[in-house]
């Protein structure tokens, strides 16, 4: 990030430390929320607490990759890794969303 900017690592820890706080003001401030229709808070924290782990597991896989392998390599996998995600999610929700419209051969009009 620090070379797509051409910002210097000074200015940039600045900028990840507003950003940060933002971040944070956010929660607290979504902290308080309810649900406009249903009584219930704005933040799910079971799903939150169902999705932490796999969180910290990417992360760990994240540093031990980059430290492991080249940055051409790095970015090499991500290509595959999204390519072959947005390839499976786009043919499952096609062919769920199409199938109310197929045509039955007998039943054509």
């Amino acid at each position: 990030m620090v070379s797509i900017l051409s910002v210097n690592k000074r200015t940039f820890s600045k900028i990840a430390g507003m950003i940060m706080g933002a971040a944070a003001s956010t929660v607290y401030y979504n902290l308080r929320l309810r649900h406009p229709t249903l009584d219930m808070p704005i933040i799910d924290y079971d799903l939150a607490l169902l999705l932490q782990p796999m969180l910290m597991l990417g992360i760990s896989f994240g540093v031990t990759f980059n430290v492991m392998f080249a940055d051409w390599m790095v970015t090499v996998l991500l290509i595959i890794l999204f390519t072959g995600t947005d390839t499976t999610l786009t043919t499952l929700l096609l062919d769920a969303n199409l199938a109310p419209w197929s045509f039955d051969e007998n039943n054509i009009s």
